[in-house]
């Protein structure tokens, strides 16, 4: 029991620091990408100007995915250090966008609008 107590007591802390050191946070894996991949992807990616001021941001990608971009107001008790010009004030919609990880780097498909030609 004591044994149990202390791993739980360790694991803990190392738990707390993860979930400091990222702008971001995985809410829920898909059945396409692992874990890791995603982090991979999220890390090797450029997000300035996907943040918001206030509020959290959501990315969804196309095996169901849910990542949550933390607000300068969640990240501001943090050690993490994001330059100013990459908080939006205005909140975007990504609804428009099919988001996918190919080769370790995460991609965004813009849906094309056909129109129609005389």
């Amino acid at each position: 029991m004591n044994y149990l107590f202390g791993v739980v007591i360790m694991i803990l802390p190392l738990t707390l620091l993860s979930q400091e050191i990222s702008s971001f946070q995985i809410v829920s894996i898909g059945n396409k990408y692992s874990n890791e991949e995603v982090n991979t992807a999220l890390l090797k990616a450029d997000f300035c100007g996907y943040y918001h001021k206030t509020e959290s941001i959501f990315l969804r990608l196309d095996d169901e995915t849910i990542i949550k971009f933390k607000s300068k107001a969640e990240l501001e008790n943090t050690s993490i250090s994001i330059n100013e010009s990459c908080f939006e004030l205005k909140k975007f919609n990504l609804d428009i966008e099919t988001w996918l990880i190919k080769d370790s780097v995460l991609l965004c498909e813009l849906k094309r609008l056909n129109s129609k030609t005389k």
